[in-house]
Order: C-alpha cells, then structure tokens, then sequence
C-alpha cells in the first residue's frame, strides 16, 4: 500500500522521470520516510482534509442525496528516495530549486504555498520535512 501525498490547490510541476521536492511542515513525513524507501500516491486536492483521497462531499436536500462533489484528482505515483528535517530558512537550496511547485522555488514563494495548504503564517524557525521524491508515473 502507497501513502497519500496531498497538494492543496496545486498540481506537481514534476515530469515523469524526474525528482521533486515537496515541503511539509513538521516531522510526521521524515518518520514515515526515514531509513527506507516509499511509494506514493500524488494527489491535487481543492481543500484541506483528513483521511484518505479521493475526498468525495455528498450534496444533500430533505435527507437525500442529490450529487456528489469529489474534491481530489490522482495525479501519479512516486517513490520518496530521501527526506531532509529542519527549520524553515535552514532549507539548503539544492533542494529549494527542486521544489515540486514551480512557484514555490523561492523561500518566499514556498512560504505562502505553506500558508495556503496550512492555513497560516509558517515562521522561519518552524520545524519542515522536505520530502524528496522520484515521479515514477503522471497520471492522465
């Protein structure tokens, strides 16, 4: 079975065959990853949300189903070949230029992607994982 990797509101500017890097906040992916290689699902996600993808919102009127919204796109897989964990402005820049989102390959721009997958102003001493990764398939 493959882990979940989620994008809010963006897709991964990496191309089949290539590395990419994805910035998370905290440690929970550099424990997952650490020591071992995964497999990952790529998934573009329109919202923030627990549990598994796809995200599929059921659209109710008088108690019955009327549609069904599904907030999340498979994208691809990957395998996660490295991590790297520490704080925020500490992040080298090798890996920074790698950065999966086109945008965010600026600590600038990495910050606000940071803001609109977390919901907040990311400090320059919070802790990240910067999971490094090998694009194995795109998915159509």
């Amino acid at each position: 079975m493959n882990w979940q990797l989620k994008n809010i509101r963006h897709d991964f500017d990496v191309a089949e065959g290539d590395v990419g890097v994805t910035v998370r906040l905290g440690r929970k992916w550099a424990n997952r990853c650490t020591g071992h290689i995964v497999g990952v699902d790529l998934w573009e996600c329109d919202k923030p949300h627990e549990g598994p993808c796809p995200l599929v919102e059921k659209i109710r009127e008088d108690g019955e189903v009327i549609a069904e919204v599904t907030h999340c796109k498979y994208r691809g897989k990957a395998k996660v070949i490295g991590v790297w964990y520490g704080e925020l402005h500490r992040l080298p820049p090798a890996l920074l230029a790698l950065e999966h989102e086109k945008s965010s390959r600026t600590l600038d721009g990495l910050r606000k992607s940071l803001k609109r997958g977390y919901g907040r102003e990311i400090g320059d001493d919070e802790e990240v994982t910067a999971v490094i990764y090998y694009r194995t398939e795109v998915a159509d």
